[in-house]
Protein backbone atom coordinates (compact mmCIF):
# COMPACT_ATOMS: atom_id res chain seq x y z
CA UNK A 1 0.00 0.00 0.00
CA UNK A 2 1.58 3.47 -0.90
CA UNK A 3 2.05 6.08 1.56
CA UNK A 4 0.11 9.09 1.24
CA UNK A 5 2.09 11.90 -0.30
CA UNK A 6 2.85 14.10 2.60
CA UNK A 7 1.09 17.93 2.60
CA UNK A 8 3.26 21.10 1.48
CA UNK A 9 3.20 23.42 3.89
CA UNK A 10 1.99 27.05 2.19
CA UNK A 11 4.48 29.99 2.74
CA UNK A 12 4.10 33.93 2.55
CA UNK A 13 5.43 35.35 -0.49
CA UNK A 14 9.21 35.78 -0.33
CA UNK A 15 9.77 39.62 0.05
CA UNK A 16 12.94 41.77 0.42
CA UNK A 17 14.05 41.95 3.97
CA UNK A 18 12.37 45.35 5.44
CA UNK A 19 10.17 45.47 2.49
CA UNK A 20 8.39 48.99 4.61
CA UNK A 21 11.57 50.36 5.68
CA UNK A 22 15.01 49.33 7.35
CA UNK A 23 16.12 51.39 10.13
CA UNK A 24 19.77 51.81 10.27
CA UNK A 25 20.73 52.46 14.33
CA UNK A 26 24.25 53.04 15.40
CA UNK A 27 24.61 52.77 18.97
CA UNK A 28 27.92 53.98 21.27
CA UNK A 29 27.74 51.18 23.51
CA UNK A 30 25.79 47.86 23.54
CA UNK A 31 23.06 47.79 21.40
CA UNK A 32 20.95 45.18 23.33
CA UNK A 33 18.52 47.22 24.83
CA UNK A 34 17.48 48.70 21.09
CA UNK A 35 17.29 45.72 19.68
CA UNK A 36 15.28 43.96 22.07
CA UNK A 37 12.79 47.58 22.24
CA UNK A 38 12.81 47.39 18.41
CA UNK A 39 11.44 43.97 18.17
CA UNK A 40 8.35 44.81 20.64
CA UNK A 41 6.79 48.17 18.44
CA UNK A 42 8.48 47.33 15.04
CA UNK A 43 5.15 47.02 12.77
CA UNK A 44 5.65 44.24 10.55
CA UNK A 45 7.63 44.76 6.88
CA UNK A 46 9.54 46.76 9.23
CA UNK A 47 13.53 45.78 9.91
CA UNK A 48 16.64 46.77 11.98
CA UNK A 49 20.15 47.57 10.77
CA UNK A 50 22.33 47.75 13.72
CA UNK A 51 26.08 49.25 14.04
CA UNK A 52 28.43 50.22 17.21
CA UNK A 53 31.08 52.95 16.49
CA UNK A 54 34.58 51.70 16.21
CA UNK A 55 35.61 52.63 19.83
CA UNK A 56 32.23 52.65 21.69
CA UNK A 57 31.99 53.99 24.99
CA UNK A 58 32.98 52.26 28.31
CA UNK A 59 31.88 55.04 30.64
CA UNK A 60 29.05 57.39 30.24
CA UNK A 61 31.59 60.68 31.34
CA UNK A 62 32.15 63.80 29.51
CA UNK A 63 35.47 63.11 27.55
CA UNK A 64 34.59 59.98 26.16
CA UNK A 65 31.01 61.09 25.50
CA UNK A 66 32.41 64.08 23.64
CA UNK A 67 34.72 61.90 21.38
CA UNK A 68 32.53 59.09 20.69
CA UNK A 69 30.64 61.57 17.61
CA UNK A 70 33.96 61.47 15.73
CA UNK A 71 32.99 57.90 14.96
CA UNK A 72 29.70 58.18 13.76
CA UNK A 73 30.21 58.80 10.41
CA UNK A 74 32.19 55.97 9.58
CA UNK A 75 29.80 54.01 11.33
CA UNK A 76 27.03 55.65 9.30
CA UNK A 77 28.67 54.63 5.80
CA UNK A 78 28.19 51.00 7.10
CA UNK A 79 24.66 51.92 6.33
CA UNK A 80 24.97 52.37 2.70
CA UNK A 81 25.34 48.93 1.82
CA UNK A 82 22.55 47.06 3.50
CA UNK A 83 20.22 50.17 2.04
CA UNK A 84 19.00 52.35 5.23
CA UNK A 85 16.25 53.95 4.32
CA UNK A 86 16.74 56.31 7.61
CA UNK A 87 19.42 56.59 10.34
CA UNK A 88 19.37 56.57 13.86
CA UNK A 89 22.32 57.91 16.40
CA UNK A 90 20.97 55.99 19.52
CA UNK A 91 22.40 57.98 22.33
CA UNK A 92 20.77 60.58 23.73
CA UNK A 93 23.87 61.57 26.07
CA UNK A 94 26.11 61.48 22.93
CA UNK A 95 23.95 63.44 20.69
CA UNK A 96 23.25 66.98 23.50
CA UNK A 97 26.77 66.51 24.98
CA UNK A 98 28.18 69.82 23.38
CA UNK A 99 24.94 71.32 23.50
CA UNK A 100 22.34 73.30 21.35
CA UNK A 101 22.99 72.48 17.90
CA UNK A 102 24.62 69.07 18.09
CA UNK A 103 22.33 66.93 17.44
CA UNK A 104 21.82 68.55 13.94
CA UNK A 105 25.48 69.24 13.58
CA UNK A 106 25.98 65.02 13.60
CA UNK A 107 22.68 64.56 11.43
CA UNK A 108 24.48 66.94 8.86
CA UNK A 109 27.53 65.65 8.70
CA UNK A 110 25.66 61.79 8.64
CA UNK A 111 23.84 62.92 5.67
CA UNK A 112 26.48 64.54 3.96
CA UNK A 113 28.28 61.57 4.16
CA UNK A 114 25.43 58.87 3.15
CA UNK A 115 22.88 60.83 1.92
CA UNK A 116 20.06 58.72 3.86
CA UNK A 117 17.81 60.80 5.87
CA UNK A 118 18.80 60.99 9.60
CA UNK A 119 17.81 61.75 13.13
CA UNK A 120 19.03 61.53 16.75
CA UNK A 121 17.92 60.50 20.29
CA UNK A 122 18.06 63.92 21.34
CA UNK A 123 16.15 65.30 18.38
CA UNK A 124 13.73 62.73 18.58
CA UNK A 125 13.29 63.76 22.42
CA UNK A 126 12.45 67.29 21.52
CA UNK A 127 10.36 66.22 18.74
CA UNK A 128 8.31 63.90 21.01
CA UNK A 129 7.67 66.62 23.62
CA UNK A 130 6.71 69.00 21.30
CA UNK A 131 4.09 66.42 19.95
CA UNK A 132 2.87 66.11 23.14
CA UNK A 133 2.56 69.71 23.62
CA UNK A 134 4.70 69.63 26.92
CA UNK A 135 6.71 72.53 29.14
CA UNK A 136 7.58 71.07 32.54
CA UNK A 137 9.21 67.90 32.29
CA UNK A 138 11.65 65.70 35.04
CA UNK A 139 14.38 63.41 34.26
CA UNK A 140 15.41 60.13 35.46
CA UNK A 141 18.48 59.14 34.37
CA UNK A 142 21.54 56.94 35.44
CA UNK A 143 24.06 60.04 34.14
CA UNK A 144 26.23 61.90 36.85
CA UNK A 145 25.55 65.05 37.65
CA UNK A 146 27.97 66.90 35.34
CA UNK A 147 25.54 65.26 32.50
CA UNK A 148 22.52 65.57 34.12
CA UNK A 149 23.01 69.22 33.68
CA UNK A 150 23.91 69.59 30.41
CA UNK A 151 20.88 67.38 29.58
CA UNK A 152 19.14 70.24 31.12
CA UNK A 153 20.60 72.86 29.80
CA UNK A 154 19.82 71.32 26.13
CA UNK A 155 16.29 70.75 26.91
CA UNK A 156 15.38 73.92 28.33
CA UNK A 157 17.44 75.61 25.32
CA UNK A 158 14.33 74.67 22.85
CA UNK A 159 12.31 75.92 25.63
CA UNK A 160 11.04 73.62 27.95
CA UNK A 161 11.47 73.52 31.89
CA UNK A 162 13.30 70.90 33.75
CA UNK A 163 11.55 71.24 36.97
CA UNK A 164 13.35 68.31 38.44
CA UNK A 165 16.53 65.19 37.78
CA UNK A 166 17.69 62.86 39.53
CA UNK A 167 20.81 60.65 38.16
CA UNK A 168 21.99 57.17 39.50
CA UNK A 169 25.94 58.65 39.63
CA UNK A 170 26.90 55.63 37.39
CA UNK A 171 29.85 56.07 34.87
CA UNK A 172 29.95 52.11 34.18
CA UNK A 173 28.72 51.40 31.04
CA UNK A 174 28.85 47.39 32.25
CA UNK A 175 26.82 48.07 35.41
CA UNK A 176 24.39 50.65 33.65
CA UNK A 177 23.15 48.15 31.29
CA UNK A 178 22.16 45.76 34.12
CA UNK A 179 20.17 48.00 36.38
CA UNK A 180 16.42 46.69 36.69
CA UNK A 181 12.95 48.22 34.96
CA UNK A 182 12.56 48.05 38.73
CA UNK A 183 14.51 50.53 39.62
CA UNK A 184 13.96 52.24 36.92
CA UNK A 185 10.64 52.55 38.10
CA UNK A 186 10.99 53.73 41.39
CA UNK A 187 13.67 56.09 39.86
CA UNK A 188 10.87 57.41 37.68
CA UNK A 189 8.57 58.29 40.74
CA UNK A 190 10.84 59.84 43.24
CA UNK A 191 11.69 62.57 40.42
CA UNK A 192 8.02 63.29 39.63
CA UNK A 193 6.20 66.65 40.93
CA UNK A 194 2.95 67.63 40.53
CA UNK A 195 3.53 70.37 37.98
CA UNK A 196 5.26 68.11 35.68
CA UNK A 197 3.76 67.80 32.41
CA UNK A 198 5.70 64.19 31.49
CA UNK A 199 8.65 62.24 32.74
CA UNK A 200 11.39 61.32 30.43
CA UNK A 201 14.21 58.23 31.23
CA UNK A 202 17.18 59.02 29.42
CA UNK A 203 19.71 56.55 28.37
CA UNK A 204 19.20 54.43 25.39
CA UNK A 205 21.41 51.64 27.24
CA UNK A 206 18.12 51.08 29.64
CA UNK A 207 15.06 49.00 28.40
CA UNK A 208 11.96 51.20 29.76
CA UNK A 209 9.25 50.46 27.49
CA UNK A 210 7.77 47.55 29.37
CA UNK A 211 7.29 50.03 32.46
CA UNK A 212 6.10 52.72 30.84
CA UNK A 213 2.61 51.97 30.54
CA UNK A 214 1.97 51.30 34.49
CA UNK A 215 3.55 54.56 35.16
CA UNK A 216 1.40 56.50 32.77
CA UNK A 217 -1.47 55.15 34.63
CA UNK A 218 -0.49 55.50 37.87
CA UNK A 219 1.55 59.18 37.35
CA UNK A 220 -1.29 60.31 35.41
CA UNK A 221 1.01 61.82 32.47
CA UNK A 222 3.54 60.52 29.95
CA UNK A 223 6.15 58.82 30.76
CA UNK A 224 8.64 58.79 28.12
CA UNK A 225 12.03 56.81 27.30
CA UNK A 226 15.12 57.71 25.16
CA UNK A 227 14.51 54.67 23.18
CA UNK A 228 10.70 54.66 22.54
CA UNK A 229 10.91 58.18 21.78
CA UNK A 230 14.21 57.68 19.23
CA UNK A 231 12.62 54.26 17.34
CA UNK A 232 9.27 56.53 17.42
CA UNK A 233 11.57 59.56 15.43
CA UNK A 234 13.24 57.02 13.06
CA UNK A 235 9.84 55.32 11.94
CA UNK A 236 7.98 58.32 11.46
CA UNK A 237 11.18 60.18 9.38
CA UNK A 238 10.52 56.36 7.12
CA UNK A 239 7.21 56.97 6.53
CA UNK A 240 5.88 54.78 9.21
CA UNK A 241 3.01 56.03 11.64
CA UNK A 242 0.88 52.61 12.60
CA UNK A 243 -0.17 53.13 16.34
CA UNK A 244 1.41 50.91 18.80
CA UNK A 245 -0.63 50.29 22.10
CA UNK A 246 0.82 49.34 25.56
CA UNK A 247 4.08 51.37 25.63
CA UNK A 248 2.89 54.77 25.94
CA UNK A 249 0.94 57.99 25.14
CA UNK A 250 3.70 58.87 22.63
CA UNK A 251 2.93 55.68 20.50
CA UNK A 252 -0.81 55.04 20.53
CA UNK A 253 -0.79 58.16 18.19
CA UNK A 254 2.50 58.69 16.30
Amino acid sequence: MMKAEPKRMLTKTTERLGWRARIGVITPAVGMAVTADFHKIAPEGVALILAGVAQPITQDSVEQLTQVGEGVVEAARRMVMPKADVILWNTSSGSFIKGHGYDLELIDRIEQATGIPTTTASTAMIEAFKKLGLKKVCLATPYVDEINEREKTFIEAHGFEVLKFKGLQLLDVGELIDVPPSRMYRLAKEVDVPEADAIFISNAGWSALDILQMLEVELGKPVLSTNQVSLWGAFRLAGIQEPVQGYGTLLHDP
